[in-house]
């Protein structure tokens, strides 16, 4: 405003990808035309105004123990008010949950980055202290400037069956 010098949107800043905009100001003295001072003004634009946001804080399934390599376990979902390209992963690194629960969950578990889908990495039969629930966090990133994440918690309850088959009435007779 050449009146009092405030500068002003004019059209909507979303029509572009424009990290900052350039303004050129020139101010001349009203009582002596010839004294110009130009200056330029740089203006950043924050274009990743919201973050992604999990449709849930946490999300909880059920499988046995001989669900097969490859299975889908749960999806987990969020949503980006910027319709950001969204990707998810287990994270190795956590401050708040426990490492080596963390840890696990990566190793018998993965995400599908592009959809969220969790999928069953190996089989849970090879799991030596056989555990019966799985905890750790799912991360999402909108890989945009600046970055923004989200985490939620996933919990994998898994049916043991804690009863191995015995033989009754040995020893067993055979008919040749």
């Amino acid at each position: 405003d050449s009146d009092n010098g405030v500068i002003t949107i004019k059209k909507d800043l979303m029509s572009d990808y424009a990290p900052y905009y350039v303004v050129r100001i020139s101010v001349h003295d009203s009582l002596n035309a010839d004294r110009i001072v130009t200056t330029s003004l740089s203006i950043p634009v924050v274009r990743n105004v919201h973050g992604p946001i999990f449709m849930e804080k946490n999300y909880e399934s059920y499988l046995t123990e001989n669900t097969a390599v490859g299975s889908s376990v749960v999806d987990v979902s969020a949503t980006d008010d910027d319709n950001d390209q969204l990707t998810y992963d287990i994270p190795l690194q956590l401050e708040d949950n426990d490492q080596q629960e963390q840890l696990k969950g990566a190793e018998y578990f993965f995400v599908t980055p592009s959809s969220g889908r969790i999928n069953l990495k190996q089989n849970l039969m090879s799991d030596l202290a056989r555990t019966k629930t799985y905890r750790f966090k799912v991360r999402v990133r909108d890989n945009c400037s600046p970055e923004r994440e989200d985490m939620t918690s996933v919990v994998i309850k898994v049916g043991r069956n804690d009863y191995l088959a015995e033989f009754q009435g040995q020893p067993y007779k055979t008919e040749s």
